[in-house]
């Protein structure tokens, strides 16, 4: 087939033959270009369908991100939030603290006081106890003193009484014998 193709050059002059055969040349190389540059055509199609493939995928990620970097904000501010009541409430409790330290610092002061006025009261408990002990000690002397001044009265008395009676008789007797 080939060469039924090329029976109608046969007759040609040689400059035209050359003009043919040039033009043949720039046909092949044109018909290799354009194969060339059909599969870059279809590489640079292909690249570009990846490409808006991947952008695709870039833009669905992103948005993904963008969610989760609006779910992270929001955490951030609640957490930011949540740290400014805490730091309220911390603040709040070291000051309840602080009231009441100061009051245990003034009952802890009024117990001292307290226990100081307590272990002044048993110290004259004490005392009390050791002067009641002494005028207990003085007032048992006493009643054995009295005891023997009312046994030495009583004898005394007795004494007494017997000379009285001695000293009756004895007048008695006296005045017996004058009346005899």
């Amino acid at each position: 087939m080939s060469w039924a193709r090329d029976e109608w050059k046969l007759d040609l002059p040689n400059t035209a033959l050359r003009k043919i055969s040039e033009l043949e040349n720039d046909v092949e190389n044109l018909r290799k270009s354009k194969q060339q540059q059909q599969l870059q055509l279809e590489t640079v199609s292909n690249s570009l369908q990846k490409q808006k493939q991947l952008n695709a995928e870039e833009k669905a990620g992103n948005s993904s991100l963008r969610r989760e970097i609006q779910e992270l904000t929001r955490k951030c501010s609640d957490l930011e939030n949540q740290e400014e009541k805490s730091q309220i409430d911390l603040k709040a409790k070291d000051n309840k603290i602080g009231l009441l330290e100061e009051q245990l610092h003034k009952a802890r002061e009024k117990l001292k006081d307290e226990e100081d006025k307590n272990s002044e009261m048993l110290n004259q408990v004490d005392q009390q106890k050791l002067i009641a002990e002494v005028m207990e000690n003085e007032m048992g002397q006493l009643a054995v003193e009295v005891e023997r001044i009312n046994e030495t009265k009583a004898q005394t008395v007795k004494d007494l009484e017997d000379n009285d009676m001695i000293l009756s008789l004895g007048l008695l007797s006296d005045n017996s014998d004058i009346i005899t």
